[in-house]
């Protein structure tokens, strides 16, 4: 019995500690007043952005908030001290300027695409019609599918020039019936790794077609190791294979599960 009340005073100053550790500090800023900095150092308003993260982060023995939004396609990401309110570090990504008015339309890019590759308008559907800024210049992505054929077309905007273009064949390929299932290719991967099935979780068993041969991607847990492992599902060769630690991340929300686990166990 005292062993049992050793331990449970353990793991509450365990548990006290970490509270504390992952507290946030108080007397400092919090999670307006950091979006309000932000937004005043970008020259903007509340509602004429959208606030994709506001985040308080522990990094480096410094509590900072990790503040990000969009205006329009504009992404900016914000780093700010929670102990004074300073800006650590920002970065504004995909600014642009205004659009010119002396542009092909979409209409204009969609058939200068479908006219490259032979192919009428009634027997394509589009997935992408969008102007985009890119590397200086005013760009469409034309994107579409047409008789078990996937297109994708760079235009420029500017004079409707084909800047890149390519194309992939989409047409269904018949799974052969000669190949290894996939319990046989999860014993195959096991086996090389030396593994028994009862200690591995797998967390992907699927089969693939790629530079024209169909194969196994799989991928296991067991212990603290991660077994990724490709293999052919032809005849059963391992094609590919690696191993790696298993990252473990420590969170107040597992230690709170870990101890009234511990809990249960001793006390129903």
């Amino acid at each position: 019995m005292k062993k049992i009340i050793a331990i449970v005073l353990a793991l509450a100053t365990v548990f006290t500690f970490s509270a504390t550790a992952f507290a946030a500090p108080s007397g400092r800023i919090n999670k307006a007043q950091a979006k309000q900095i932000a937004l005043d150092h970008a020259g903007f308003t509340e509602n004429e952005v959208r606030f994709t993260k506001a985040k308080l982060d522990f990094d480096d023995g410094i509590f900072e908030y990790d503040i990000e939004f969009f205006v329009g396609r504009v992404e900016y990401d914000y780093t700010i001290a929670a102990a004074d309110g300073r800006i650590i570090e920002f970065d504004i990504d995909g600014k642009e300027p205004a659009a010119p008015t002396d542009i092909i339309t979409k209409d204009e890019a969609k058939a200068i695409a479908l006219g490259h590759a032979g192919v009428a308008e009634s027997e394509a559907r589009f997935t992408k019609v969008e102007l985009d800024y890119d590397d200086g210049a005013y760009e469409y992505e034309v994107e579409f599918t047409a008789n078990n054929t996937e297109y994708d077309y760079t235009v420029a905007a500017a004079d409707g020039r084909i800047i890149k273009f390519e194309t992939e064949n989409k047409t269904p390929v018949t799974v052969p019936t000669d190949i290894i299932t996939k319990d046989e290719a999860k014993a195959i991967a096991l086996g090389h790794a030396g593994v028994a099935e009862s200690e591995a979780r797998f967390t992907k068993v699927e089969l693939d077609y790629d530079d024209g041969a169909y194969e196994y991607d799989i991928e296991f847990v067991a212990g603290n190791t991660e077994y990724d492992y490709t293999v052919n599902a032809a005849n059963g060769k391992i094609v590919d294979f690696d191993r790696e630690p298993v990252e473990h991340h420590f969170s107040l929300s597992v230690l709170v599960r870990w101890i009234k686990d511990f809990f249960a166990a001793i006390f129903g």
